[in-house]
């Protein structure tokens, strides 16, 4: 949502771009929470493709994170 706001509005892109990196964070965290959740279940439990889909949004959410604070310093 805040990227949307971003994308169409020149003057916001500095306050917002803090807020997105930290809403991605958050979201990174969130979904290790939920790795650990899933990989507490024990060795022998087989894992579908959620827990796969997980790994991967957590490597994504991080991944925007440090974009969208890269992209801050560059202003």
């Amino acid at each position: 949502m805040v990227g949307i706001l971003m994308s169409f509005m020149e003057n916001v892109h500095a306050k917002f771009s803090l807020i997105a990196a930290m809403c991605g964070f958050a979201a990174a965290g969130s979904i290790l929470i939920e790795f650990a959740v899933y990989a507490g279940e024990g060795l022998g439990t087989a894992y579908g493709y959620s827990f796969y889909l997980t790994i991967v949004a957590c490597v994504l959410a991080i991944v925007s994170g440090v974009c969208f604070l890269l992209g801050k310093g560059r202003e």
